[in-house]
């Protein structure tokens, strides 16, 4: 997963996240792999993962990351995953950064290489 920006507007939180784990080493199944193609890239498997981790902070580091946590979603093999952030979080226009990091069973850590990026403007009045 490569950086990719997700525009908001200074308070949104209506709707929740979804998003897919892949793996750029492994084609999905029935592609052939093309690494600038995430299409192409195998669902990570999400099976034996018992957190997903995804602190968010301001990119200029003005406050602390805020602990956001996602959920796996069925079937545990497509890589899919929901947040949901509260209201507050995205309240201030600016550029904010997360980073996902899972946590398997048995206690071991891999963070995606990539980030995310929420660009939040103000809400017009």
């Amino acid at each position: 997963m490569d950086d990719f920006s997700i525009p908001l507007v200074a308070g949104d939180h209506g709707r929740a996240l979804r998003f897919t784990l892949r793996d750029r080493l492994a084609a999905a199944p029935g592609r052939l792999l093309n690494h600038y193609d995430p299409e192409t890239w195998a669902p990570c498997d999400l099976t034996r993962v018992v957190a997903i981790r995804v602190p968010v902070q301001p990119r200029d580091r003005s406050r602390p990351p805020y602990p956001l946590t996602a959920m796996k979603l069925a079937p545990y093999t497509s890589g899919l995953c929901q947040m949901i952030w509260p209201p507050e979080l995205f309240a201030v226009p600016g550029h904010y950064e997360a980073e996902v990091s899972l946590e398997y069973a048995g206690g071991a850590m891999e963070t995606v290489y990539g980030r995310m990026v929420f660009i939040v403007k103000e809400r017009l009045r």
